[in-house]
């Protein structure tokens, strides 16, 4: 009977566009004209409204609320060909079965709604460029409104994460789309939060609060701050969560308030999060007292080559936490295999007894040519999880959920008393989130100057994008690790650098060490370094530093200097005992001021000793000469430096060249020791045959 309904529904819409001629509502033109003749029980979900690709017009910034009554009431934005500013609204009184349209609100984008005090609500901005935030009411369920109530003035964005309810307060996060860096999008926004008194008139702009701005510091990697969630903190305190969007998708940005109208010092930070490079929204639980979400977190056989997460959203999950900073996938609600055309995204959800109402931003195969891709979204989706405290991924997706490795999380080292002041007696880091902890203490500016650091066991970064331990631009733009770190025979592995602002040009393990040491440390294999101006397994920029008793295997690329171990060195550097097998690539369209080198890209003061280099060495620039299978220039002084015969395009006469026999030789091996026990014939053939150092198995 539903089902005849709907049809008979749809027919009168047809009938209703042949008669009303040029007046006929585009909307449903939008909606209509394809109902009656297309099925879309493949669609996951309930189609609430569909905008086939012929039309131009496509669906966003989905929200949904629930009114006493018990009509589900939803709404979207739309944007495309000669359409924007407009917000849709919809109804269902059935439970989510079938909806009707029943309003539209021109001057409205990135809206959200909620139900307060006996009225309807849509909070959001005014337009999609120099926006107002404003907020409309309707009293009789969305389908009439009020004139807007202008809240904050000019440059406004966001979307329609939850507004919060508590400490007598209505609170919303927004942000204020400042001047873009560098060109970068959204890379200017300073997220905010307005608020109001729960009993005050929410339509007279005075009962609106708006606290300070904050500008995302510059040591967190990834745009932001973007599309933030108000939620109270488990000190009663409210937090701001942002979409961070990061090339991995691994992290959300964070902040807390210490007023309604002041941001706590110091608060602003990343936490793990599954999902953050794309909007999410958060809603605290009472009866589980958790944290939920619903995100589109990324698989890692999804995250291929050089596509950022926030460009993937075709698996959703739901997520939670016990305390806002620690993120599980409790399942995986929607997923498909099309990377490019299918997208699950912006989910809007409320809590709805034991269940979870969600709405989406749906691209998907429609049977008149699918989404025009996944960004571009052809329906708005109606979906509920029943009892969402236990859902489970379905068995067909379980290879998509995350390994045991590490999430992302970032660890505090135990830096107290005495520790670090000598060698006998070093800081230790047996943890991947030890170690990107003291990434991102030398990005605040601690250069650790004269400290010592040891690691106790092998560190495996599970693939996430790594923020390098130090970074340089300029002279006077950079950040240093000036301390002796010593990997004490340990390796790094799935150290994967992909950098979403390819401004820090230095990439590497170590952005930039000045005046200081590494030892006995290995970058492994499962490694990959994919961009940066200066860029190498160890350290992409050195002044001053030391590298001896150390190996990189990880594949290079970079755009300036590559080496194997150092990319860029000014001051005395010295490279001993170290060898090089990662391949690795100079991009370049120009030979001014580039250099790339098994073992070193450039530098002209110091000396290289005692190591080999097997790793192709090679560049887009035909006939580069600054380029060998040693170092990039000649200028330091090289001793018992060897590289493996055609391993280097061009030979610019650093170094030694040996066949493989040769490179695999006692006699090689004899004379890279030099009279000491560096090295050792590599008997279990972990590298190949090729000499290995004493310290590895």
């Amino acid at each position: 009977m539903k089902n005849s309904s709907r049809i008979f529904k749809a027919l009168l819409y047809a009938v209703l566009l042949l008669t009303a001629g040029t007046g006929c509502n585009k909307m449903l033109i939008e909606r209509s004209a394809f109902m009656a003749v297309q099925n879309f029980s493949n669609v996951p979900g309930t189609v609430v409204v569909h905008s086939p690709k012929s039309s131009g017009v496509y669906r966003g910034t989905p929200s949904i609320a629930k009114l006493p009554n018990g009509d589900i009431i939803t709404s979207n934005d739309v944007f495309g060909t000669g359409i924007s500013n407009r917000t849709d609204i919809f109804r269902s009184t059935d439970n989510g079965a079938s909806w009707d349209s029943i309003s539209s609100v021109n001057g409205a984008v990135w809206s959200g709604l909620f139900y307060h005090q006996n009225k309807l609500y849509l909070l959001g901005a005014n337009t999609s460029g120099g926006a107002n935030l404003v907020i409309r009411g309707s009293d009789d369920g969305g389908v009439t409104w009020s004139s807007p109530t202008i809240i904050v003035s000019g440059a406004c964005h966001g979307s329609s994460t939850p507004v919060l309810f508590a400490n007598g307060r209505i609170y919303k996060a927004y942000e204020f789309h400042d001047t873009d860096l560098n060109g970068k999008w959204m890379s200017g926004n300073k997220a905010y939060i307005v608020s109001a008194p729960m009993g005050a008139d929410l339509l007279n702009s005075a009962s609106w609060t708006q606290s300070a701005k904050l500008e995302k510091p510059a040591w967190l990697d990834g745009t932001g701050w973007l599309e933030g969630n108000a939620v109270i903190g488990l000190d009663g305190k409210i937090k701001c969560i942002t979409r961070l969007a990061s090339m991995d998708g691994a992290h959300a940005g964070y902040y807390s308030l210490s007023s309604n109208t002041q941001i706590e010092a110091g608060s602003a930070k990343k936490i793990p999060f599954f999902g953050g490079a794309s909007k999410f929204n958060i809603r605290y639980d009472s009866l589980s007292q958790k944290y939920w979400s619903l995100a589109n977190y990324v698989p890692k056989e999804f995250k291929a080559g050089n596509r950022s997460a926030g460009g993937i959203r075709n698996v959703l999950a739901l997520t939670c936490s016990d305390d806002l900073e620690s993120w599980q996938v409790k399942a995986i609600v929607l997923a498909d295999d099309d990377v490019e055309n299918v997208g699950f995204q912006y989910v809007d959800w409320i809590f709805d007894g034991n269940d979870i109402l969600f709405v989406s931003r749906t691209s998907y195969e429609d049977g008149f040519g699918g989404a025009d891709n996944f960004h571009n979204a052809n329906f708005m989706t109606f979906h509920r999880i029943s009892g969402y405290a236990s859902a489970t991924t379905p068995m067909n997706w379980a290879h998509l959920l995350p390994d045991n490795g590490w999430d992302g999380g970032v660890k505090e080292f135990d830096a107290s008393g005495a520790l670090g002041s000598n060698a006998a007696n070093p800081i230790l880091i047996g943890e991947p989130g030890e170690i990107a902890y003291l990434a991102e203490q030398v990005y605040q500016g601690n250069s650790f100057a004269g400290k010592y650091f040891k690691l106790t066991a092998d560190i495996d970064l599970n693939g996430y994008n790594f923020m390098p331990i130090g970074w340089y631009i300029t002279t006077t733009n950079n950040r240093p690790f000036s301390g002796h770190f010593d990997g004490g025979g340990f390796k790094v592995k799935q150290l994967i650098i992909n950098r979403n602002d390819n401004s820090q040009t230095s990439n590497g393990l170590f952005g930039y060490v000045k005046d200081g040491t590494i030892k006995r440390l290995g970058i492994d294999s499962t490694s990959q370094i994919f961009v940066g101006g200066a860029s190498a397994g160890l350290v992409a920029q050195g002044n001053n530093v030391t590298l001896s008793d150390s190996y990189n295997k990880a594949a290079i690329f970079g755009t300036s200097q590559v080496g194997g171990l150092l990319g860029y060195g000014v001051g005395t550097n010295v490279i001993t005992n170290c060898y090089n097998t990662g391949s690795l690539m100079l991009s370049t369209t120009t030979s001014t001021n580039k250099y790339i080198g098994g073992l070193s890209g450039y530098f002209k003061f110091g000396s290289i000793s005692s190591s080999y280099n097997v790793g192709s060495v090679s560049s887009t620039l035909t006939g580069l000469t600054t380029m060998g299978g040693i170092a990039g220039v000649s200028g330091p002084t090289v001793t018992h430096a060897f590289f493996l015969l055609g391993s280097v395009g061009v030979n610019n006469g650093v170094g030694t060249g040996l066949a493989a026999s040769s490179l695999k030789s006692a006699t090689t091996i004899s004379t890279l020791n030099n009279g000491g026990s560096s090295w050792k014939a590599d008997a279990l053939l972990h590298n190949h045959g090729f000499p290995v150092l004493s310290w590895q198995p």
